[in-house]
């Protein structure tokens, strides 16, 4: 179900008039910044949220306004599952994250790692030339063996960067659904 048809959902109880002019308002706004669902989602809320921030701002009561006194809110029901909720799912997306970028550190800390051996080993040359040309050669072309090594790994270890960092962006994702699917019946 996209963004806005959920919010049409959650304003089904405005007067028809009410709701097209507010579905609109929000069709063209998404349209203007160029928003997809998740983009909408993240930047207008919950279509619920959203829907009832429009019947305070037309001046009309909600459906939860309307209900028994006595009757606890879903909001009060569920406060108690989003507080066990959020810190499980913050400290697995912690543990995945670092799982996620172990081997990123790892590819960039052979790099470091190839580019001080490179330079170590090419000063070792370069002071041994001037007794054994032999030794000397030795060295420094083992030097270039271990900058041609990091200019053959940069691009794995820059690839390696992007997809931990989009992978990243999915976890976190994931984690926001599943604390605010803990709020979900608010």
């Amino acid at each position: 179900m996209t963004y806005l048809n959920e919010l049409e959902q959650a304003l089904k109880d405005l007067p028809k008039n009410e709701q097209a002019k507010w579905l609109d308002h929000y069709a063209n706004y998404m349209k203007k910044h160029h928003l997809d669902d998740w983009s909408a989602q993240m930047t207008l809320g919950e279509p619920r949220d959203l829907a009832e921030k429009v019947r305070k701002q037309a001046g009309l009561e909600s459906a939860a306004d309307q209900r028994v006194p006595s009757e606890p809110s879903p909001k009060e029901k569920s406060k108690g599952a989003v507080f066990l909720k959020a810190p499980l799912a913050f400290l697995m997306a912690l543990v995945v994250l670092v799982i996620l970028w172990l081997p990123t550190l790892i590819s960039w800390l052979i790099m470091v790692a190839f580019i001080f051996v490179a330079a170590f080993v090419g000063i070792a040359g370069a002071v041994v030339i001037p007794q054994s040309l032999f030794g000397g050669s030795f060295y420094i072309g083992l030097a270039l063996l271990f900058l041609g090594l990091v200019l053959v790994w940069s691009p794995m270890a820059t690839l390696l960067s992007m997809k931990s960092a989009d992978w990243s962006r999915q976890l976190f994702q994931t984690v926001l659904r599943i604390v605010r699917g803990g709020r979900g019946n608010e």
